[in-house]
């Protein structure tokens, strides 16, 4: 065997089903890593955490899906995201020379991108198979794609990589209208308000925002962590543009705000606080498999918000953070 090896993360039966959408793939990448003589290495993970069902160790749900080809003995278990937490799976990675990973799995935004970040920290050659990642959240997958590459990481589709074709998933991303550029940031993001006054009450007196203008003023320019936060009044943004605009009565289900607060206990004080002071409920405090605790709410004019945590203080929760 080389210093290479495909590793293939968390494809349990407790992960979210859109594994099934990239199963066949995984099963052409297996095919191919054994004729390019790479060591194949399943992790698997364990969820110790009490409050948690999924992940248990010794149940059906822990157990790798029989979907997937299982062609080596070389089975690891983690406990935590980063699969270089797993004592036994370093032992083996060093007692063979390997360097070089290629990444499938799941999940993207939890133990694939921990582990990712923290293999090309240590100094390992690291490969995300694009196409051979998913997520609970798709939507989030060209957000990852760009993690993976920030943070060091080559992105390509298997096929590049079966065919040694040197075309990086950004290349990929620009056919589709999607492409993420280092030239172009995400400076912040608006809400266009029906009621000023309401809304500049509810971000600043109940979620903590900063806000200093007037409850009577057309629009609010913040900058909160270093994301611009915008609202500005309907009718002046309709009047500016002169164009007129549909609005969502009720929740409106095409976006989100994600917040995030360094403790589970922080996750259901925020919550409750909210809807003590007028949010609507969407989903109460729960910790998902993947390790996080997190609540959805609303504010008063419908848009979902997001508070959640992983336990850790924000500036380190990515050296940990997943499933």
């Amino acid at each position: 065997m080389g210093n290479k090896a495909l590793m293939i993360i968390d494809i349990q039966n407790d992960i979210t089903k859109n594994y099934k959408k990239i199963i066949d793939r995984i099963n052409q990448a297996i095919d191919w890593a054994v004729t390019e003589n790479m060591q194949i290495i399943y992790i698997k993970h364990n969820n110790l955490s009490p409050g948690t069902r999924t992940f248990k160790a010794d149940t059906k749900g822990a157990e790798l899906v029989t979907e997937m080809k299982v062609v080596s003995d070389n089975i690891f278990v983690k406990t935590k995201a980063n699969a270089l937490t797993s004592e036994e799976f370093t032992e083996f990675i060093e007692k063979n020379g390997i360097n070089e990973f290629f990444i499938a799995g799941a999940d993207a935004t939890g133990c694939v991108k921990s582990t990712c970040f923290n293999m090309t920290k240590a100094g390992y050659s690291v490969h995300v198979i694009s196409d051979c990642v998913t997520s609970y959240d798709l939507k989030k997958m060209d957000e990852m794609y760009a993690y993976y590459v920030n943070k060091g990481c080559e992105v390509k589709e298997l096929k590049d990589y079966m065919e040694g074709a040197d075309r990086p998933v950004d290349d990929r991303l620009a056919r589709t209208g999607t492409k993420w550029r280092q030239s172009m940031r995400l400076d912040g993001f608006g809400l266009l308000v029906e009621d000023m006054g309401k809304m500049i009450r509810f971000y600043r007196d109940v979620l903590g925002f900063e806000i200093k203008e007037e409850e009577n003023t057309s629009n609010v320019y913040l900058v909160k962590d270093g994301t611009l936060f915008l609202l500005y009044g309907r009718k002046d943004f309709e009047k500016m543009t002169s164009r007129r605009y549909e609005y969502i009565k009720g929740l409106n289900g095409h976006f989100e705000i994600a917040l995030y607060v360094d403790t589970f206990e922080e996750v259901d004080e925020a919550y409750k606080k909210a809807v003590e002071n007028g949010a609507t409920s969407v989903l109460e405090p729960e910790l998902e498999p993947w390790g996080q605790r997190t609540c959805y709410i609303a504010d008063p004019e419908g848009n979902l918000i997001e508070i959640g945590s992983w336990n850790k203080s924000y500036e380190t929760k990515d050296l940990t953070e997943g499933c």
